[in-house]
């Protein structure tokens, strides 16, 4: 399985420009290899809040943009240890609730996550060896604060940061 943050699913469904070449081979590979490409239960919520706040414009009704959602995605519904797992990363890990969710799914789920999030790349990029491939294209400039290596989107469960990975997260998939 790989995990496409909000953001992602988004541009996969309406404006695939913004890719990145990486992020959509990487897409592409799962694709061809039969591999499952999800969403979080969170990005509904994320799509269809932004969709009433007046934040992304569809020229569709949100129910059909969701239900086409659901017929190209696999769904990767929100667990107990999800939970437990968003709730136990440890500062300095974003407080962003959903952004935790979705970052806890690929960790539990030990699946890649793509996504352009500045904040979830900047501190993947703190763990050593990460493989970093950034989702938006062209890349974003960080903000003047952000420290993140160039280029990232694909953290893989074991790039949680040095941090997240010393101390217990609670984050194993139950048997």
């Amino acid at each position: 399985m790989i995990l496409l943050d909000t953001h992602v699913v988004v541009w996969l469904m309406i404006d695939r420009d913004r890719l990145s070449i990486r992020s959509r081979e990487a897409i592409l590979r799962a694709r061809v290899e039969q591999e499952s490409i999800a969403h979080s239960s969170v990005t509904i919520y994320e799509i269809v809040y932004s969709v009433h706040r007046k934040r992304l414009p569809l020229r569709v009704k949100v129910t059909d943009f969701i239900a086409e959602i659901w017929k190209r995605l696999r769904h990767a519904p929100l667990t107990n240890a999800i939970a437990a797992c968003a709730a136990g990363l440890p500062e300095p890990f974003q407080g962003d609730p959903m952004d935790r969710i979705i970052a806890a799914t690929a960790i539990v789920e030990s699946c890649p996550l793509i996504t352009a999030n500045t904040i979830i790349r900047s501190l993947s990029a703190m763990s050593s060896g990460s493989r970093l491939i950034n989702a938006a294209y062209p890349a974003p400039q960080p903000a003047p604060d952000t420290k993140r290596k160039p280029g990232s989107a694909i953290l893989a469960p074991t790039q949680v940061p040095h941090a997240a990975r010393r101390k217990s997260t609670n984050c194993s998939k139950p048997a």
